[in-house]
């Protein structure tokens, strides 16, 4: 579907709307009313005295009076600023009112404006006008949403590459690369006599598909990496009932998030939880414990930990200083069935050890003790370099922190793959032709040059009512 035409949608563009841009749940001594649609000011002229003062200065905020129009009663003096289209964040018509933040007065506003034929905003609909008018493109949009949920470097760090269109820039010089070559084997359909020239053409279109795979490659790679950016480290917790897996969850959550109790099986099912450690976002996993059961549900959350160990970027692997080898075997099988070197040995209660039996086993990565505090600032600090190593890797160049990215990359390799494959094979240059094609519109997706409305859908129903 071409970026200009909507008419799947079930959303009006011609609606005007509105929402408030802050946070309602709870008093605030100002609260702004958002407002976007062509006339908007016209209509609002109703409500606020002298609006077309604002006609002719533009972005200017001034006091004005607040006017109920059904009872010409005054409601509150608030400042209002008008932004005409296209210099607006909607690229619309739009206005902003900045009332008093009692919440009375905020719904006698939001009476008013339905009132007055208004229509409350759905989720990230400011945005997605922005997008469908030319103000941004999708993958800047998709910025705009991890910008407002950042809650650390990191994660700031994936969303300003976005926001600031980084990321677009790089996927236009690949979109352009791959129209290049596709313009080149055109051309040399268009003119199959000229032998010579075609064959030319031909090395250079192939040097230049190669190029583009290895940078969609490279892209690819950084996904990973991208990810532990914008949803943070993903570390699961295992080990056998009773290794203190969920008294560690606790302690690094500084709550009682978990039930600990000394019953084996007490944790069933699985509890993710997202923590800072030192401004760090890690998404912390405590996981049932691994033994031999009989008990069905148990049974679920033991594969289900292991399930999980295998999604894992990092897997702690709690063994307590008093367990012996009951059902070690099963644990050493999730470990296996890992990558190696994400898998951290962690003997736990140390504290019950004394200091001759605490003589470290070379295979264990940190011995701590939840009661004393033990050896917690070192795995805190190795947690710590882990997402840092993610981090640093990927802070210079552009890299991909969405499913939805990686989705569409891996399907443009897949067409680049297809090219070369086809060619070795012999066939049409006009198959060829497709693949490249193919592999452009994947690249579009991505910016949004292109869009089916279930793309758009899901990119912007997370989005917070007002953006």
């Amino acid at each position: 579907m071409d970026k200009e035409k909507n008419e799947d949608t079930n959303i009006t563009d011609q609606d005007i709307i509105f929402a408030t841009a802050n946070p309602s749940s709870y008093p605030s001594a100002i609260s702004i009313m958002r407002i976007s649609g062509r006339g908007c000011l016209c209509v609002l002229s109703k409500c606020i005295k002298k609006p077309q003062t604002f006609i002719d200065r533009p972005n200017y905020l001034g006091l004005v009076q607040l006017i109920d129009p059904r009872g010409k009663v005054l409601i509150d003096k608030p400042m209002f600023v008008f932004f005409q289209s296209p210099r607006s964040y909607t690229g619309e018509e739009a206005a902003e009112i900045h009332l008093h933040g009692g919440d009375f007065i905020v719904q006698k506003l939001i009476s008013i404006l339905t009132y007055l034929g208004f229509r409350y905003a759905y989720a990230g609909e400011f945005t997605r006008r922005a997008y469908l008018n030319g103000k941004m493109d999708l993958t800047e949009a998709e910025g705009v949403h991890e910008m407002i949920h950042a809650s650390s470097h990191q994660q700031w760090l994936a969303a300003s590459q976005l926001f600031s269109g980084k990321l677009k820039s790089c996927i236009d010089g690949l979109r352009e690369q791959a129209i290049k070559s596709l313009s080149r084997l055109e051309a040399a359909m268009d003119f199959p006599d000229e032998e010579e020239v075609s064959h030319i053409e031909a090395k250079i279109i192939n040097s230049e598909m190669v190029s583009l795979k290895v940078k969609i490659e490279r892209l690819i790679r950084s996904y990973q990496s991208g990810r532990v950016s914008s949803k943070g480290l993903k570390v699961v917790v295992i080990g056998a009932p009773n290794a203190g897996k969920s008294t560690l969850m606790n302690y690094l959550l500084k709550k009682e998030r978990a039930i600990v109790t000394d019953i084996p099986g007490t944790t069933r099912d699985y509890l993710e939880e997202n923590i800072l450690i030192q401004g760090r976002l890690i998404s912390l996993v405590d996981t049932a414990g691994i033994r031999s059961t009989n008990d069905i549900v148990e049974q679920a959350g033991v594969e289900k930990a292991i399930s999980l160990s295998e999604e894992a970027d990092l897997v702690l692997c709690l063994k307590s200083s008093q367990a012996g080898n009951e059902d070690s075997y099963l644990i050493d099988k999730v470990t296996l069935s890992t990558r190696q070197q994400v898998v951290v040995k962690v003997l736990t209660k140390v504290d019950l050890l004394s200091k001759k039996e605490r003589q470290q086993d070379p295979s264990i990565g940190f011995s701590i003790s939840c009661v004393t505090g033990d050896g917690l600032k070192n795995l805190e600090d190795f947690l710590v370099s882990q997402v840092d190593g993610y981090v640093e890797s990927i802070s210079e160049q552009p890299f991909i922190s969405s499913s939805r990215h990686l989705a569409a990359l891996e399907n443009a390799l897949f067409d680049i793959d297809s090219f070369f494959t086809n060619q070795s094979k012999g066939l049409y240059e006009e198959i060829l032709a497709s693949n490249i094609r193919s592999c452009t519109q994947q690249l579009e997706e991505i910016i949004g040059k292109v869009y089916v409305e279930d793309i758009l859908d899901r990119v912007f129903s997370d989005f917070c009512i007002g953006k």
